[in-house]
C-alpha cells in the first residue's frame, strides 16, 4: 500500500490505526496468516522473516501441525545441504 510519501509504503502502524477507524480488527487475520506460513515454512525461517521470536514461531509450526523432522526430511528429498 503507498505512503504518503512517493515510493515509500504505508508503516504497519498506519495501516492498523487506519483499520482500526474503519472498525476492522487485525489480529484475526494475522494469525490466520502466521497459521498458513507455519504450516509451509519451518519456524527458523518464520522467526527470521516475520519478526517472530524463535520459541514462539515453533508454537506456530506446532499448531499448524509441522515439525522439525518435516523441515529435515523436506531438506533430504530435495538434496539441500
Amino acid at each position: 500500500m503507498p505512503g504518503r510519501k512517493h515510493g515509500t509504503h504505508v508503516a504497519a502502524e498506519e495501516l492498523r490505526r487506519r483499520l482500526q477507524v474503519l472498525d476492522l480488527p487485525v489480529r484475526p487475520g494475522r494469525r490466520g496468516a502466521l497459521l498458513a506460513l507455519a504450516s509451509e515454512l519451518p519456524a527458523a525461517v518464520l522467526a527470521e522473516h516475520f519478526a517472530v521470536h524463535r520459541s514462539r514461531a515453533a508454537q506456530w509450526t506446532r499448531a499448524a501441525g509441522r515439525d522439525y523432522a518435516d523441515y529435515v526430511a523436506s531438506r533430504t528429498v530435495t538434496g539441500h545441504r
